[in-house]
């Protein structure tokens, strides 16, 4: 599977997140790369640390957030390239059972916001499919758009999943060439 495609996806999805922000308009609040105050808050509870605002978490918490919080419940592992990166920032963005879900529907599994056999069952019958990323994709964008939030955030918003988007396809035919007969080993 693509395990080292951890970093790989983590770093691309940092690059559309801000520093440090809390727009009063995002009902996520404080938010500093992609981490908001309530994840950060759960997250120094779980590793039994003192509380503290998020805006002082370091890049190595946010990257071990970002694993135990989104990589591992979308089974990030289970994922080809490509998928991997949509599956995991839709995660970070709307959360790991959202994503799952959306997943599951363009698998045409039960929808049910669990990754379990039938959905990494489904992940692998579609393995490599350029298609299913271009309609999560697609579902992600239509999510965003039937938000009330969309006013305030269609730019960027438009602009990360066109990113993950492009990124995700580069990502998934460098896998397809280098698993090609023939290809880089």
């Amino acid at each position: 599977m693509t395990a080292s495609n951890f970093l790989a996806c983590f770093n691309e999805t940092e690059t559309f997140e801000g520093g440090d922000v809390n727009n009063p308009h995002d009902p996520g609040g404080a938010t500093r790369k992609g981490v908001t105050q309530h994840v950060y808050t759960a997250w120094l509870q779980q590793q039994g640390r003192p509380l503290a605002s998020v805006f002082t978490a370091t890049d190595a918490s946010i990257q071990a957030i970002y694993r135990q919080f989104y990589w591992s419940p979308v089974r990030g592992d289970d994922l080809y390239d490509g998928l991997d990166l949509v599956v995991v920032d839709s995660g970070w963005g709307s959360g790991p059972r959202t994503a799952i879900k959306w997943l599951q529907q363009m698998l045409a599994v039960d929808a049910d916001g669990v990754f379990g056999d039938e959905t990494l069952e489904a992940v692998k019958a579609n393995w490599g499919s350029p298609q299913l990323i271009e309609r999560l994709c697609a579902r992600r964008m239509a999510f965003f758009q039937s938000l009330n939030t969309w006013r305030w955030f269609s730019k960027g918003w438009t602009w990360r999943l066109n990113g993950i988007h492009q990124r995700a396809l580069q990502m998934n035919a460098a896998a397809a060439r280098t698993n090609a007969p023939g290809g880089a080993s």
